[in-house]
C-alpha cells in the first residue's frame, strides 16, 4: 500500500497559486477604504452595526477592478468584514470573482475567503479557499475545496495546507472521496515537509473495511530523497508491523 501513495503534487502548486492571489487581495483591500462614493445599506448587520456599499466611478483607482464592495462595521465602528465582487476582466485575469476578508477587534486580518471563476475551476479544480492568519497577520493555514469532477478524477475533495513563519508548507492534509477511499483503502493522509519542501513522512488513515481485512488502521511512511524507506503499521495507536 505504501508504494502506491501519491501526495498528488499538491504540496506546492495550489498553496503557491493561492499565495499570489492573496497578495493581490491585500493590495486591493488596502486601497479600497478611501473610495469616493459610499452609502449605508443596513443600519444593523450581523456585527450589530452598519454595512456600507462603496461605488467606484471612472477615475477611481479601482474602478476597472471592483464591481461591488461591501464594508461591515462592528459596534465599535471598526471594520469587521469586507466583501469584494470583481468585474469580469479582472476576474478572468486573477482567477477569483469574489473575496471576503475578516478582521478582529484590533483591525487585523484573521481570515479571507476566495471564490473562483468557472474558468479557474475548469483549469485548477478548486472553487473556494479559506486562508487563516495569526495575530501578526502571517499566513498559517489554507483550506482548499474542489469541484466534484476534479475530486472524482484526482481522488481528493479538500486539502488543508499549514505554513511556518516563512510561509513555507510544513504539513498538508488531504481528504479523499468515498470512491477513492474504497479503492485505495484510506480516506485521509497527512504529508509532512522539510525545509526544502520535500515530503519526509506520510500518515495514511485507513477505512474500516480495510482495517477489518488487514488488521491495521494507520500507516506511517518515511521518505528519503527519492522513495519510501520505511513503513510502520498501527492499530488503535499500537505499532503492529514495521518494514
Amino acid at each position: 500500500m505504501t508504494e502506491n501513495h501519491d501526495t498528488h503534487g499538491q504540496s506546492m502548486k495550489t498553496p503557491g497559486i493561492v499565495l499570489l492571489l492573496l497578495v493581490n487581495l491585500l493590495i486591493l483591500i488596502g486601497n479600497s477604504v478611501g473610495a469616493e462614493q459610499q452609502r449605508t445599506i443596513s443600519d444593523r448587520n450581523e456585527y450589530g452595526s452598519k454595512t456600507v456599499e462603496t461605488t467606484y466611478e471612472p477615475g477611481d483607482k479601482l474602478y476597472g477592478d471592483i464591481l461591488k464592495e461591501f464594508i461591515y462595521f462592528d459596534t465599535n465602528e471598526k471594520v469587521a468584514k469586507i466583501e469584494h465582487f470583481y468585474k469580469s476582466k479582472f476576474a478572468d485575469l486573477k482567477g477569483y470573482e469574489k473575496t471576503i476578508a475578516h478582521y478582529d477587534i484590533n483591525g487585523k486580518l484573521t481570515k479571507e475567503e476566495q471564490f473562483y471563476t468557472d474558468k479557474f475551476i475548469r483549469e485548477k479544480g478548486g472553487f473556494r479557499t479559506i486562508a487563516y492568519y495569526d495575530n501578526n497577520e502571517r499566513l498559517t493555514e489554507i483550506e482548499s475545496y474542489y469541484k466534484d469532477k476534479f475530486a472524482d478524477e484526482k481522488g481528493y475533495y479538500k486539502t488543508i495546507a499549514y505554513y511556518d513563519n516563512n510561509e513555507k508548507v510544513t504539513k498538508l492534509e488531504s481528504f479523499y472521496t468515498e470512491r477513492f477511499a474504497i479503492e485505495k483503502g484510506y480516506y485521509k493522509t497527512i504529508a509532512y515537509y522539510n525545509n526544502n519542501e520535500k515530503v519526509t513522512k506520510l500518515e495514511s488513515f485507513c477505512t474500516d473495511m480495510f482495517t477489518n481485512n488487514k488488521g491495521f488502521d494507520k500507516i506511517i511512511s518515511y521518505y528519503g530523497e527519492d522513495a519510501a524507506i520505511k513503513a510502520e503499521y498501527y492499530l488503535d495507536g499500537r505499532l503492529v508491523q514495521s518494514k
